[in-house]
């Protein structure tokens, strides 16, 4: 392998579109991560919800993950992860800023 084709290789991997994917990916792995730490504080909290019912919560939302991913990878193959990835992500962030309006 020549020098060439060694910085060749290693300019493909920091792409745009790279960097782009990580940001979103690390960003949603961190609101994902508020998001759960901050529900189940808010049930007990404001909504004095049982440790059983807070336990509930982290299950069914584990579960919708669980049953989701799978279905996830043929729309992935189906309409491309870039399209796919702007979906989600809009979708993520609509639900997310859609909090500010809950009432109860």
């Amino acid at each position: 392998m020549t020098l060439a084709t060694r910085e060749h290789d290693e300019e493909r991997l920091w792409t745009r579109d790279f960097l782009f994917h990580f940001a979103a990916s690390f960003l949603l792995a961190v609101a994902l991560n508020f998001v759960m730490v901050a529900i189940p504080v808010f049930a007990a909290k404001e909504l004095s919800a049982t440790n059983s019912d807070i336990g509930l919560m982290t299950a069914a939302f584990t579960l919708a993950a669980v049953v989701v991913r799978p279905g996830m990878g043929f729309v992935l193959d189906r309409y491309g992860r870039r399209i796919t990835l702007l979906i989600a992500l809009a979708s993520f962030a609509l639900v997310n800023m859609a909090h500010v309006f809950a009432h109860s």
